[in-house]
Parts: C-alpha cells; structure tokens; sequence
C-alpha cells in the first residue's frame, strides 16, 4: 500500500509503516476527523509539522486537524465556515511549549496561516498569502 497523493481523502488510519521514516513523530490518525476519521493527506503540510516538532525538540499535541464538512459545523457553528480544517491544518496544544517560541518558529518554518488561541497555535497551509489571527478572548493570553 502506498500513500495517497497530496489531496486525496482517506479514511485514517493509514498504516503506521509508511509513516515511520518521513514523519516519525505523527499518525494519519492524529489529523484525521474526530468525527468520521476522514483524512486529506498533505506530504507538504506534515513535513513542516515534523520540522516544528523536530525543532521544539519536545512532543505536542494535535488537538485538532481534518474535519468533515458535518464535524466543522458542529465546531464553529457555522456550516458555511472557510475553515482550513476542511482541508487539513492543526490545532497544536500548547501545554508544556512556550507560546512564543511555537509561534515563531511555526511563523519562520512559512506556514501561512498561523492562528493565537488560549491554549492552542493553529497552522495551516492556506494558498493566499499569509494571516495571522487572534481567537476570541486569546490576546491577554499572548501579551509578553
């Protein structure tokens, strides 16, 4: 079995085997819907994932990367949302990271949308150019 092309939906999760070289850090399932485990491989998306992890040199958590279209809706409220997690991004929980140092190095690593919530950094790979965002309630939270 082989990795499906950039893209291309899948159910996760995709055999751990193919994974170990290129991206030993992260499961298919861990970007995969938490609703119906669809998942849209991204070989671009998952190599500066693993060069944030490898440069952190700590593990993280992915609180959250593809959704399905019904999954979304549940989440934001909105079934017309733009989310890039209908294509694929994460949502990397930010216990026992430095919030900033994250940010930069996700910002330096050119991920194009780079989100500042609470607890979490979300980064996804979105084709226009960069942006940057607060969530609501999140900007003491990032104050030096």
């Amino acid at each position: 079995m082989r990795l499906p092309p950039d893209g291309i939906y899948a159910k996760a999760p995709l055999p751990t085997a193919l994974w170990e070289d290129r991206w030993p850090n992260f499961t298919a399932a861990e970007f995969a819907c938490k609703h119906c485990g669809q998942y849209v491989h991204s070989a671009k998306f998952l190599d500066k994932i693993q060069a944030l992890r490898f440069l952190t040199d700590k593990p993280f958590k992915i609180n959250s990367g593809h959704r399905c279209k019904i999954h979304n809706a549940k989440v934001t409220g909105n079934p017309n949302s733009r989310s890039q997690h209908l294509n694929i991004a994460a949502d990397i929980d930010l216990e026992g990271h430095d919030r900033h140092d994250l940010a930069n190095l996700a910002d330096s690593l050119g991920f194009t949308g780079i989100g500042y919530g609470k607890n979490f950094l979300h980064v996804d790979m979105r084709p226009s150019a960069k942006t940057t965002w607060f969530y609501p309630d999140s900007r003491d939270s990032w104050k030096k």
